[in-house]
């Protein structure tokens, strides 16, 4: 059984808990008491299934061994396992293009330190395979080498439990992705993302018969949280895909919108704010692509929900693939990284104001082109995650508003169920996501709210 970690705490600063380093974020209060939870409920499932050998193991992260610590207080054990076979997915990414690994508290601090500041006394041993292993080998690492990675261990472990004459229940104390791909590769269909979900299979005689538990956590006690939306937008009607309308270009590739364009972003607008009107969104988060015609679109938005800014973020970025822009890198010419930003915001944007969630210094471009279709499609797929679980504990209803590109406003819905093939101006793909899980696609691809079409 796989089980992810409770609450991070560098996900939720609310909690003002200190982090000494910040890839090695501790739990919150929540995430404890998630990881308790979680261990009474493995305490009931090991007596009502009558389990005569326990094992207990975790990564090396300082979430998941605090979450283990917690399942073997309940557990009534005091030492737990650590192997690094259940790390996190170690793409660079995630990690500011820096292996994690040297900087875990598990590294540079010592058991008996780690142990009476976060464990609450319980130990901790790694395995004599951890120690062996090429860390150096670790990182980076791609997502199709995590899934091979976890069906390796399905298969070492279906191997190692093949002669038990025991009923043994082995407990892994991991990261998401893990918990994701072992279900993935059993033939589980939930995307779960919640905290102390669990996936599990049952070997017998080093077979896999069935998959358990699919990336769930029923066994949880959660408080009930508000649903919240995330809404993709895309950008109204370009200038370069329409040269009659006689728009002044300055970058071809960072085209503005056309006056139809503008139109199509204010009907947007007006539909957006009798849609948060309808239905009571307690907060409104707008952010927008760098590229210049999605920030004219977003800013229309902007002005009809009272907004004076707009959150620009990198992430949201047109899809960079080489072939469609000749091999030649568009991010640097985008007009928001060679012109002053409050020219833009007068030119532009009708004085709607920029911030920046990546400042130019810090972007590298050439980290971001080219893309080939599979990474953006991972970079959707990411988006979507890091979202439903950054409102997974949402005290507030909230409508996440991304104005950005065709592609990805259609790769979010039929990632989700969608069937739209289009690409259409002001289009919306909108998402219903609650507990730390997508509970509904709301929009696919639609522009019915859009009345200037052409």
């Amino acid at each position: 059984m796989m089980i992810r970690h409770g609450q991070r705490a560098d996900r939720h600063p609310e909690y003002k808990v200190h982090i000494q380093v910040w890839v090695d974020a501790p739990l919150t209060p929540l995430g404890l008491q998630q990881a308790k939870e979680t261990g009474q409920f493995l305490k009931e499932y090991i007596n009502a299934n009558n389990f005569e050998e326990v094992i207990l193991e975790s990564s090396p992260w300082l979430r998941v061994m605090m979450t283990a610590a917690q399942i073997a207080k309940e557990l009534g054990m005091n030492k737990f396992n650590v192997s690094y076979n259940y790390r996190e997915l170690m793409t660079p990414q995630c990690f500011d293009y820096e292996d994690p690994m040297p900087q875990l508290l598990f590294v540079n601090k010592t058991m008996d330190y780690i142990s009476q500041k976060y464990l609450e006394g319980i130990q901790y041993v790694e395995t004599d395979d951890s120690k062996v292993m090429d860390k150096s080998c670790m990182y980076p690492e791609t997502e199709d080498e995590a899934f091979h990675r976890i069906k390796v261990l399905q298969k070492q472990l279906a191997k190692h439990h093949k002669k038990s004459d025991k009923k043994v229940l082995h407990l892994i104390l991991t990261h998401y992705h893990p918990v994701y791909i072992l279900s993935k590769i059993n033939r589980g269909r939930n995307n779960n993302f919640s905290y102390c979900c669990k996936s599990s299979i049952k070997i017998q005689d080093g077979v896999v018969k069935r998959l358990n538990f699919d990336i769930d956590d029923s066994h949880e006690i959660t408080q009930e949280y508000q649903p919240c939306q995330i809404i993709m937008i895309r950008h109204g009607e370009r200038a370069d895909k329409h040269p009659e309308r006689n728009v002044e270009i300055e970058e071809i590739v960072d085209a503005p919108l056309t006056p139809i364009g503008i139109q199509q972003a204010y009907e947007t607008g007006l539909f957006m704010k009798q849609y948060i009107n309808e239905h009571q969104f307690e907060e409104v988060i707008l952010e927008s692509s760098p590229f210049l015609r999605v920030m004219m679109t977003a800013s229309q938005i902007a002005k009809q929900l009272d907004k004076d800014r707009i959150n620009v973020n990198y992430d949201f970025r047109e899809w960079c693939d080489g072939e469609y822009y000749s091999n030649e890198n568009p991010l640097p010419k985008l007009l928001i990284r060679r012109k002053d930003h409050a020219d833009l915001e007068q030119q532009f944007l009708e004085g709607v104001k920029i911030d920046e969630v990546i400042s130019p210094d810090q972007l590298n471009p050439d980290q971001l082109f080219p893309e080939p279709d599979t990474l953006v499609e991972k970079r959707v797929r990411d988006l979507t995650e890091k979202l439903t679980l950054k409102y997974a504990e949402s005290q507030k209803k909230v409508c996440h508003i991304i104005v950005t590109h065709g592609h990805l406003v259609k790769l979010m819905a039929l990632a989700n169920g969608g069937q739209e093939q289009r690409y259409i101006y002001c289009s919306k793909t909108a998402l219903e996501v609650h507990n730390g899980k997508i509970k509904s696609l709301l929009f696919d691809s639609d522009d019915s709210h859009v009345i200037t079409k052409y």
